[in-house]
């Protein structure tokens, strides 16, 4: 399996969520190579639910920002629950999104 490139992404010095397609790009890093540029390099990090649930609060979205929120907020809802020995209900926050994740996927 392919590694995931995340479009939402949690800037790692200051936990902004930001878009990637939104980024300026001012550089490329060879990850097969060590060089003294990626010693100091931080990577981003992969948001959360509540992440997820606080950006769909933005008035700002696109279609498709807002079905790649609200597919990856089931995912990272999924993720909490998954191998856990107890069963782990749907919050009303994620019965809702996912029951808007049907209407904007269907539409």
């Amino acid at each position: 399996m392919l590694p995931d490139q995340p479009w939402l992404v949690k800037c790692p010095h200051c936990q902004a969520l930001v878009w990637a397609d939104e980024q300026e790009k001012i550089g490329e890093v060879d990850p097969f190579r060590n060089s003294g540029a990626t010693k100091s390099a931080k990577s981003y990090s992969a948001p959360e639910l509540h992440d997820y649930f606080s950006k769909l609060k933005t008035s700002d979205l696109s279609e498709k920002k807002e079905q790649y929120l609200r597919l990856r907020a089931w995912w990272a809802g999924n993720d909490k629950r998954r191998g856990a020995n107890k069963k782990q209900n749907l919050s009303d926050e994620e019965r809702g999104n996912l029951q808007l994740l049907e209407m904007t996927m269907s539409a």
